[in-house]
């Protein structure tokens, strides 16, 4: 049981760090979206994800025969981002257009820090692990959605998490490189 509890954490950590910039950017949309295609934009986002999370499923089976060691390169995407996030952490993000498939876009093109800390969670190395990871990914991606929706009702605090994130995001991008390097049996 411990193992699976675990799993549950590792997982956790991993979709939450890696959906923060998912979170914020989903709020953002839904603030300036018709609350008529609230849906639209949720099943947009949702379905981004899945994408993400087969593509880092198939590179994990693709690359199983590589030892798990071997993929703590991909600690480097989540690292160079922190680098970068902390170089342009004063600048001021584009305005984004709105609708679903502004949604699904930017998603996908948040994605990458989501693949490369994925990777090693979803290989196919243990059913067990990859079920409870996927379904805590299922799980967090239904909260992520609805708290999106709830903070659309407070613009205060969705002005403060623009105002604040990117000062939050290098150490949450460090943070995955570290978890990358855990998960790979690095530390």
């Amino acid at each position: 049981m411990t193992t699976v509890l675990t799993d549950v954490v590792v997982a956790g950590l991993a979709f939450v760090g890696t959906t923060f910039d998912d979170f914020v950017s989903l709020t953002a949309q839904l603030l300036v979206t018709d609350p008529l295609r609230y849906r639209r934009v949720w099943w947009a986002h949702a379905l981004a994800l899945a994408t993400v999370a087969a593509l880092a499923t198939a590179l994990g089976a693709a690359l199983g025969a590589v030892p798990i060691r071997w993929l703590a390169v991909l600690a480097l995407a989540p690292l160079s981002f922190a680098i970068y996030s902390w170089r342009h952490r004063r600048a001021s993000a584009p305005k984004l257009r709105r609708g679903a498939i502004t949604t699904f876009v930017v998603t996908l093109g948040l994605g990458g820090d989501n693949v490369a800390v994925w990777v090693p969670l979803l290989r196919p190395h243990d059913l067990t692990k990859t079920s409870v990871t996927l379904i805590t990914f299922i799980a967090l991606e239904f909260l992520l959605l609805f708290a999106a929706r709830a903070f659309t009702h407070l613009p205060r605090l969705v002005r403060w998490a623009d105002t604040y994130s990117p000062m939050v995001a290098p150490f949450v991008y460090g943070a995955l490189g570290v978890l990358v390097l855990f998960e790979c049996h690095l530390l």
